[in-house]
């Protein structure tokens, strides 16, 4: 659970950065080896892995 990833986060200097659903098409993709990218722009998981990748693109950005 969230709550669970938070507390063996406590701390240390790791930041949680989202979670991201179970989801019974991301199993099948998994399944056969496809990446999460392969997933429609619909599905839960996708939107929320993108907003993942866009909070790390920013923070790179702040970076250099």
């Amino acid at each position: 659970t969230l709550e669970r990833a938070r507390g063996m986060l406590e701390g240390t200097r790791v930041e949680l950065l989202g979670q991201v659903p179970e989801d019974e098409e991301i199993a099948a993709h998994d399944a056969i080896g496809d990446p999460i990218f392969s997933l429609g722009q619909g599905n839960p998981a996708y939107r929320e892995f993108g907003g993942i990748l866009k909070y790390i693109t920013r923070q790179q950005a702040r970076v250099n």
